[in-house]
C-alpha cells in the first residue's frame, strides 16, 4: 500500500471503521514505514487532545427551537441574491448619462489614438508595403530583447519571415 492511500484511510483506521483485511494491510504498511507511523502517532495525539477538551455549553432550549423550525419547514433565505441580468437592471438617469459619456469618451479616444493606422493605406484600402514600425509608431518596441513578446510581434507585423501581412 502506498503512503498516500494509507493517509486517506488513517482516520477510519484509528476509530476501527475499516474492514479487517484493509486494517491488516495498514498494519503491514505501518510495520515498514516510519513516516506513516509518525503520522499515525500525531493523529492519535490530536484525537486524545480533542477528547480532553471541553465542549462549549449549548444554550437552553436550543434543540427545541431547531426542531420547531424544522417542523414548520422554514428555510434560511440568503441575505443578498446576486444575478447577472442586465435587462432587469434599472439604471437611474444620471447612471445612464455616465454610461453614455464613458462610451463616447472611449470611442473618441480609440479613434484619436488609431488615426495613425490609416496613414499607411492607399486609396484602394491595401496596406502600403513599408515599415510597420514607422506606420504604427512602434519604435519603442525595437529595444526589446530577442525572444520577447515585443520582438515576436514586430517579427509578425514586419513580414521578416515571409508569413506576415
Amino acid at each position: 500500500m502506498r503512503c498516500e492511500d494509507f493517509r486517506t484511510k488513517l482516520d477510519a483506521y484509528i476509530v476501527g471503521e475499516l474492514p479487517l483485511e484493509v486494517s491488516e494491510d495498514i498494519d503491514g504498511h505501518l510495520a515498514n514505514c516510519l513516516p506513516c507511523r509518525e503520522a499515525l502517532a500525531r493523529l492519535r495525539k490530536l484525537a486524545e487532545m480533542l477528547k480532553q477538551s471541553r465542549m462549549p455549553p449549548v444554550p437552553n432550549g436550543f434543540a427545541e427551537r431547531v426542531m420547531a423550525a424544522a417542523r414548520q419547514g422554514r428555510t434560511v433565505k440568503p441575505a443578498i441574491v446576486l444575478s447577472w441580468n442586465p435587462v432587469a437592471w434599472h439604471l437611474s438617469a444620471p447612471m445612464r448619462a455616465a454610461v453614455a459619456a464613458v462610451l463616447v469618451v472611449g470611442l473618441g479616444l480609440g479613434i484619436f489614438m488609431g488615426r495613425g493606422a490609416w496613414r499607411g493605406r492607399d486609396l484602394s484600402g491595401a496596406v502600403a508595403q513599408s515599415d510597420p514600425v514607422a506606420i504604427y509608431n512602434l519604435d519603442y518596441l525595437t529595444d526589446a530583447p530577442n525572444g520577447s513578446l515585443a520582438k515576436s510581434y514586430l517579427a509578425l507585423v514586419s513580414d521578416q519571415n515571409g508569413q506576415g501581412r
